[in-house]
């Protein structure tokens, strides 16, 4: 019975290993490696009256995000009381958006999505005027239905999830080590 489990376990650390390598032996460096800021913004709501009605608030949102990242190692700052951005850091933006349709009958439905973004200045040939670009590091989206009372803890759990699994990838991205050949 254990000798399944040992291997399974040694292969997936073997994958894991050789994944890491390959990845920090092509030149690139993983999407998130170096970032030293992640600023957590203020939550968009697509339908403000139906996420008001299935008791979704910004300050809500807000204080569920901030305390999922306590105790992870995401260096993360809540956008009302980000500081400037010293120059040369790599700041990214975790940016919640909740659409949500509010059914009398059935409930509330919400597509609650979580994504690591920042906007930067490229120029792209043969243009030559440099042009705002978004770029997307990581993207986490979750469909919740619930009735309208417990509608509030099961965004509050998806959130939770999403904020694990974003903090999984930044820390394994910062512990690759890579070189350009």
């Amino acid at each position: 019975m254990r000798k399944p489990v040992l291997v399974l376990g040694a292969a997936a650390v073997f994958f894991v290993v050789v994944s890491e390598a390959a990845r920090a032996s092509d030149g690139f460096a993983p999407s998130m490696y170096g970032v030293t800021d992640v600023s957590i913004e203020n939550v968009k709501f697509n339908d403000p009256k139906a996420s008001d009605k299935c008791g979704l608030t910004k300050d809500g949102i807000a204080t569920v995000l901030k305390s999922a990242f306590v105790d992870k190692q995401v260096p993360v700052v809540v956008a009302s009381t980000t500081r400037m951005q010293v120059m040369g850091t790599a700041r990214i933006k975790l940016i919640p958006e909740i659409s949500t349709h509010l059914d009398e009958i059935m409930g509330c439905l919400s597509w609650v999505t979580l994504s690591a973004q920042s906007r930067e200045n490229l120029q792209i040939p043969p243009i030559a005027p440099p042009r705002e670009v978004t770029v997307l590091y990581w993207n986490h989206a979750a469909r919740v239905f619930s009735g309208i009372s417990a509608h509030p803890a099961k965004v509050a759990e998806v959130l939770n999830n999403a904020a694990g699994q974003f903090s999984q990838q930044f820390v394994a991205d910062q512990r690759i080590k890579y070189h350009v050949q």
